[in-house]
């Protein structure tokens, strides 16, 4: 049986339209749908709320220099001083759990740390950080594979699970900067704030990184923006009463 001109003419048209359709239904619109960090956020410092000289600026690529990483690069800028730290994180660019950390003063490499995975003469899974300093090398063993973060991982995380709007409240490792060693700690979402950046109101998800050791206790206030991205507006160290606040952002 042979089809007549015109009928082959509406099959090609609806034939059209249904490739048309399926390309529209599966094709995501990536802005709307996947995690977003910026690639550089600035923020100002103050302690005892009056606004210091030093300023830091933290920097995010979801590549690596390496395969399947995300990097992340905390600077603390002290012009008083003429002195500048910095903490360089790699992390794993699927879940952005940590993996090592290189810290320098002034360009000068003083401490490098590596999470390691493995198994005990029991076969229970284990962690230990690998650290290496210009005087010594070696092995701190950890009790528990739990959840290991330092600053900078914390921010990335903490973005990602307020985009997701996922509850978070994890017992973890964390790598005090300040203090210079790792401590057992909580870090959890304790609720929602509305502050006051550079004369704007954002609402932002509470977090806490609470040491089970000692005092140390950081808020951190992360922001959905009206641009699709999560990012942290503020972080209070309650203990020093150190706040950083977003001031400028590079998307």
């Amino acid at each position: 049986m042979v089809c007549s001109i015109p009928k082959i003419r509406s099959i090609l048209r609806l034939w059209s339209l249904g490739v048309v359709f399926l390309l529209c239904k599966v094709q995501p619109i990536f802005s709307q749908t996947e995690f977003q960090f910026p690639k550089e956020i600035e923020f100002c410092i103050f302690k005892n709320n009056i606004k210091t000289s030093e300023r830091s600026v933290f920097s995010f690529a979801d590549k690596g220099r390496y395969i399947d990483t995300a990097y992340t690069l905390f600077r603390f800028i002290d012009q008083k001083h003429n002195t500048t730290n910095e903490i360089h994180t790699y992390l794993n660019s699927l879940d952005y759990s940590y993996i090592s950390s290189i810290f320098l003063c002034n360009l000068k490499k003083y401490l490098e740390t590596q999470v390691i995975h493995g198994k005990g003469f029991d076969q229970s899974e284990t962690m230990m950080i690998k650290f290496q300093t210009d005087t010594q090398k070696g092995f701190e063993p950890l009790c528990d594979a739990l959840l290991f973060i330092d600053l900078n991982t914390a921010l990335v995380i903490l973005a990602q699970a307020t985009y997701l709007n996922t509850h978070f409240n994890e017992q973890c490792y964390y790598y005090s900067f300040t203090d210079k060693k790792i401590k057992y700690a909580q870090v959890k979402k304790t609720g929602k704030k509305s502050l006051s950046i550079k004369g704007k109101k954002m609402l932002c998800n509470m977090f806490q990184i609470h040491s089970l050791h000692d005092e140390e206790k950081i808020d951190i206030y992360i922001n959905n923006d009206l641009k699709g991205y999560s990012m942290p507006a503020s972080i209070l160290w309650k203990n020093l009463h150190i706040q950083f606040k977003l001031n400028n952002v590079i998307y």
